[in-house]
């Protein structure tokens, strides 16, 4: 290979994103034909913001039904300038597969288990900063937003899909099985791609997608329950 699609600086620390030697770096890297767009990934909004300023084809980001933050600033100003949103961490660490309970014990070389309180790194990685056992309280009321016969993890997942300016939705996954889940039902999943060039040239590719858990139409979910790093971030 010759030439990258995209090159994604993964959490830099918060001063690199405002540095624009940072981006002169990576536009000669374009300019030399090493890579065609850049990005970056971040942990907070004002990293995000950051970086669309500058000018990335895209920006990663934790987005999900408990970090709602993103919703409020980083999205609209990503579509305004043509920026890809890629949300990452869309199940909160496994929290919004609804698969575990206040009894689920994790190995010790598990993050979940290890850096609950920021301890090893970000602790708005793990479980997106929201405290577990009131995150179980909030998987609890998600759940009942869900139609029948597709799953909280798919759920969760195609919400944020039908965020608008969300571009794709990159969730993890420790096995094969997780990572090809049955699809939900096909009346509730619409998918559609588009491709557009930004005002510096950059061409970019969006899957978008729309889910219906409520008269047709995506919107915020209401939990009581969940407090958490999204009023931080």
């Amino acid at each position: 290979m010759d030439c990258l699609d995209l090159v994604q600086l993964h959490c830099p620390p918060t001063p690199v994103c405002s540095r624009p030697e940072v981006y002169d770096a990576l536009e000669t890297l374009v300019s030399e034909g090493a890579i065609k767009d850049y990005g970056v990934s971040v942990e907070r909004t004002d990293e995000a913001l950051e970086a669309i300023k500058h000018g990335t084809a895209t920006v990663q980001i934790i987005l999900n039904a408990f970090r709602l933050k993103p919703l409020e600033g980083v999205l609209p100003a990503a579509k305004n300038a043509g920026v890809g949103i890629i949300a990452r961490v869309p199940l909160a660490s496994g929290l919004l597969s609804g698969k575990y309970s206040k009894d689920t014990v994790f190995a010790e070389n598990d993050h979940r288990k290890y850096n609950r309180n920021g301890a090893a790194f970000d602790a708005g990685e793990t479980f997106s900063g929201v405290d577990f056992e009131q995150g179980l309280k909030a998987v609890d009321e998600f759940k009942k937003l869900v139609p029948s016969g597709a799953t909280t993890a798919q759920a969760a997942i195609a919400w944020i899909a039908a965020q608008d300016g969300v571009s794709t939705v990159i969730p993890g996954a420790r096995s094969p099985e997780q990572a090809a889940p049955t699809p939900p039902p096909s009346r509730y999943w619409t998918t559609w791609v588009r491709t557009s060039r930004t005002a510096s040239g950059k061409s970019t590719t969006r899957t978008s997608a729309r889910w219906s858990i409520h008269a047709g139409k995506p919107g915020k979910p209401s939990y009581s329950a969940c407090t958490g790093s999204q009023g931080r971030r």
